[in-house]
């Protein structure tokens, strides 16, 4: 069986703008925080703050809470449905 798990980051920037959009535009993407903290005006860290692992039933609803379309572990096996726990499933968009 395979488990997701869910690693909150906690980022902190600090910047010579009053308002985020100034620094990051109104859609912040890591990588334009990234940019703006290694390149940009601004300075940031980031801190690990938990880790948990996610029960199978939640990890779709867990996918949506985050903006994803809720499929993006479909070829992992967090079920053990298929009595493999040894396979190895890959995403798509890693292969």
């Amino acid at each position: 069986m395979n488990r997701v798990y869910k690693h909150v980051l906690v980022v902190t920037v600090l910047s010579p703008h009053e308002s985020t959009e100034d620094s990051f535009g109104s859609e912040w993407s890591l990588s334009e925080v990234q940019d703006a903290i290694t390149s940009g005006d601004c300075i940031g860290s980031v801190h690990h703050q938990s880790t948990t692992a996610i029960d199978p039933k939640d990890t779709r609803s867990e996918l949506l809470a985050i903006g994803n379309d809720g499929s993006f572990f479909d070829d992992l096996d967090t079920s053990n449905d298929y009595g493999d726990s040894d396979r190895d499933y890959t995403h798509p968009r890693h292969d």
